[in-house]
This record gives C-alpha cells, structure tokens and sequence, in this order.
C-alpha cells in the first residue's frame, strides 16, 4: 500500500509538530508511521523500525490516507475512569507494602477486601 505524501507545507509542518510536541508515545509513534515512512521499505521493516505490530502499522496508513491527520490522534477510551488520583494509588501501594499487623490486623498477608477495608476505614480513599 503506498503512503501518500504530505499535500501542503501545512501538513507537512502539522507532521513535524506532532513529533516534538507529542507527550505520549501513541502521538510520538503514530505520525512517524505516515508520510514520513519511507515509500521503498517493506512493511516488515518499518513496523521493526517503529515496534509496531505490522498490520496496526497498515491500519495507521490507511486511515492516514482516507482521513490524514485527524485519523491519526488517538481515541477517546471507553470504559470506566480510574476512581482513585495518583497520590490515592500511591497511598494504597505503600500501604500494600507493609505487614498487616502495623497496623493491629491479626493475620500475615493482605486479601484485597481486608486491605481496601483498612484503607477506607482510616479515610485514606474514598469509600
């Protein structure tokens, strides 16, 4: 499948800000499978050179193709969002870390019920 090329030096310099500003490895990857990738090369070879599966690699250039850079930026994801902040998660791996009976708990080791218990009863996280 051939890549298109840029059409204007608008895309061509919209593909150069996505690559310094990208702040995820999806935005920083994505655009270097595009026009940037070289036309000669076999698909095995780029989707090497970018530690890409090589038909998400196919994928990438054809919705490139049909939809240029729009197709490009990644999908809102589905599902729930995370119900804890990061200083909740880290709270809760220090926690895990410790030996139940620091904290008077009678047995060895932590069940997630037991330790999600503690942390809720000590207002640690939210409930």
């Amino acid at each position: 499948m051939p890549v298109r090329p840029p059409d204007d030096r608008a895309e061509s310099r919209t593909l150069s800000r996505w690559l310094k500003d990208a702040k995820s490895i999806v935005r920083m990857r994505r655009p270097r499978s595009s026009p940037s990738a070289p036309r000669a090369c076999a698909f095995q070879q780029i989707a090497a050179t970018l530690r890409m599966h090589e038909e998400y690699l196919r994928k990438l250039l054809r919705d490139f193709n049909d939809g240029g850079f729009d197709a490009l930026k990644p999908k809102p994801r589905t599902g729930r969002r995370r119900s804890l902040t990061e200083e909740e998660a880290s709270v809760v791996a220090e926690v895990a870390a410790m030996p139940p009976q620091i904290f008077g708990r009678p047995f060895n080791q932590w069940s997630l019920r037991k330790l999600r218990q503690l942390l809720i009863d000590r207002k640690m996280i939210p409930p």
